[in-house]
């Protein structure tokens, strides 16, 4: 898997530097691969393992990416950049293995 969320971010200690340039293009790409077929392996909490809210979170989350219009992941706006940061943030706390805080840093090619 290609979809390292820790090389999308920076960690500055009391909190993680995003940039939407990096961050969104890397985790819509992720999201359309996991739309054909890749299973979302970052969403799933290694805590849960062989539990069924393990794979509910997972499935949740392809369902949603699922009822988007596909023509929304090649020009994305608003609902679909939400939820491309929720993936993000779920994978992102799930790596840390804790509770973050996250600065997304201004860039207007990016905006909700």
């Amino acid at each position: 898997m290609s979809y390292d969320v820790l090389k999308l971010c920076e960690d500055l200690g009391d909190h993680f530097e995003v940039d939407p340039g990096v961050m969104f293009p890397a985790t819509l790409k992720r999201i359309q691969e996991c739309l054909r077929g890749e299973v979302p392996s970052e969403l799933a909490d290694p805590g849960f393992a062989g539990h069924p809210m393990r794979e509910q979170t997972v499935l949740k989350f392809l369902e949603a990416a699922e009822a988007f219009p596909a023509e929304m992941w090649k020009k994305p706006i608003g609902p679909a950049l939400d939820f491309a940061e929720s993936w993000f943030k779920r994978a992102l706390v799930l790596a840390v293995g804790r509770g973050i805080r996250i600065h997304i840093s201004k860039n207007l090619n990016y905006r909700r």
